[in-house]
């Protein structure tokens, strides 16, 4: 079966979507390494899963047809030139050049899968028959991250971005993905705008969090720690060639914890309401806009109005709707609850996590009582992301 991807709008209804069911990675956490792996906590694993199965069960409800990474990794990895040269390429990036690539390649598919996922650590590879004068616990370490599949890649209209991540815990992920994109027989005649092996030099750090696709003309991404401005403007060069879009916005992402990509501080929700975290208001930084000159070349200049300006100008009108409800207090603790990181499943019908009351009191208002789905979330949270976060939208319309 093909999938024609189809991504033009962050509120249309959606059709497909790619999750990942944590697992075994998430028990892999200590108190000693937690924030190496970019947590301030560890998750309970069990009731981790039990509020991922919720969500999942209601994007199935929504209409969505939801793929799981794992499923979609195994199929790859059937593929035997294709198996063998994700062990070569996990081997060296990890550099474990010591072990014996055939230890893995004899690995079933689902089995290989789960190590990919889960990591390999010196006792597992024992077990399998490798030695063990290898000075780290954690030989290939595992994806606590990976229920964010949102990071690792983004769809733009029919084609899709293999994101380059900026932290080496992450990096794994996306070239697992990128292999999923590239060889799965499901997306294999969507084009593929940027590709973390062929364009993905040490200088470019682009994550799917920093990717909004305003409307069919236009996308925003974020410029902060984790994507740069070399990659923005390479990825904008690359969607005027190949796609409708001919504007791309570059918006300054805060540098803070609380603020880890563009889609944390504000979503697009309907054709002209989006869920903004007050303090971008007071950004000074000035956007700037890359525009399609001709198919082989850009023009970009700095605009005198702020991200909000942008968006009224692109989506004709505006409501913005306040983290928090933009009250005191509960603006930063929900902020940090991801508040401003809510999901729509179709024009004005959202998730977002329970736990954010004042957010949620005024989605009601403008949106309605029943449009307003709220999910559970006292373990999701501990990983900092929020319900878009935890998607990759494959297919919207």
């Amino acid at each position: 079966m093909r999938l024609r991807l189809r991504i033009c709008s962050e509120y249309e209804r959606l059709r497909a979507v790619l999750v990942h069911r944590p697992g075994s990675e998430i028990e892999c956490l200590t108190p000693s390494n937690v924030r190496d792996f970019l947590f301030d906590d560890i998750p309970f694993l069990d009731k981790l899963q039990e509020e991922h199965d919720y969500f999942v069960k209601i994007l199935k409800e929504q209409g969505a047809t939801v793929y799981y990474f794992r499923d979609l990794l195994i199929d790859v990895l059937k593929i035997g030139d294709i198996k063998r040269e994700i062990i070569y390429k996990t081997l060296k990036l990890h550099k474990c050049c010591k072990i014996n690539p055939d230890l893995l390649i004899n690995l079933n598919a689902e089995a290989l899968a789960d190590l990919l996922i889960t990591g390999l650590a010196q006792p597992e590879l024992k077990k399998l028959g490798g030695g063990n004068s290898y000075g780290k616990y954690f030989l290939i370490p595992p994806l606590p991250n990976l229920y964010f599949t949102r990071d690792i890649g983004a769809v733009i209209h029919n084609g899709v971005i293999c994101t380059k991540m900026f932290y080496s815990v992450r990096t794994r992920e996306s070239l697992l993905m990128r292999y999923i994109f590239v060889h799965h027989p499901m997306f294999r005649e969507n084009p593929v705008f940027f590709d973390n092996i062929k364009d993905g030099n040490g200088e470019f750090a682009i994550e799917g969090g920093d990717i909004v696709v305003i409307n069919e003309s236009a996308v925003a991404i974020g410029r902060g720690e984790r994507t740069n401005h070399r990659t923005i403007e390479y990825v904008a060069k690359r969607l005027f060639e190949y796609t409708p879009v001919d504007r791309v916005y570059e918006v300054k992402v805060p540098p803070a914890r609380i603020c880890l990509h563009l889609d944390t501080v504000f979503t697009i929700i309907d054709k002209d309401v989006v869920v903004v975290y007050p303090e971008v208001l007071k950004e000074k930084a000035r956007i700037t806009v890359y525009k399609r000159k001709s198919n082989s070349d850009t023009t970009n200049e700095k605009l005198n109005m702020g991200f909000l300006g942008v968006l009224r100008e692109e989506l004709g009108s505006l409501t913005t709707v306040l983290t928090g409800g933009g009250n005191g207090v509960a603006v930063e603790r929900e902020q940090w609850g991801n508040g401003t990181n809510t999901l729509a499943v179709r024009p004005g019908v959202v998730i977002t996590y329970d736990r954010n009351k004042k957010t949620n009191e005024v989605l009601r208002e403008i949106l309605g009582e029943k449009n307003v789905i709220e999910i559970p979330s006292s373990e999701l949270i501990r990983g900092r992301g929020g319900p878009r976060c935890m998607t990759m939208p494959l297919v919207r319309k």
